[in-house]
């Protein structure tokens, strides 16, 4: 899928990350929005979920949002 996102998306990255060990912003880069489609499932113990969401807020612009669905 990541494959057909970057042919069909110009405009913009199109990146695979693990948040619970990657922040954009150690990159000096945050995003407008980061989609989790499923992922939180499989996050199986307390670090693992603290790491994402410290991760994914650093990643975010100020008014950025964090969307997530099952």
């Amino acid at each position: 899928m990541l494959m057909v996102a970057k042919k069909k998306i110009t405009h913009a990255d199109v990146l695979r990350a693990n948040f619970t060990e990657w922040s954009a912003a150690d990159e000096g880069r945050v995003f407008d929005i980061a989609i989790l489609m499923g992922g939180l499932l499989h996050l199986t113990d307390d670090h693992s979920l603290e790491s994402v969401a410290e991760n994914t807020h650093e990643s975010l612009r100020e008014e950025g949002a964090f969307v997530t669905f099952f």
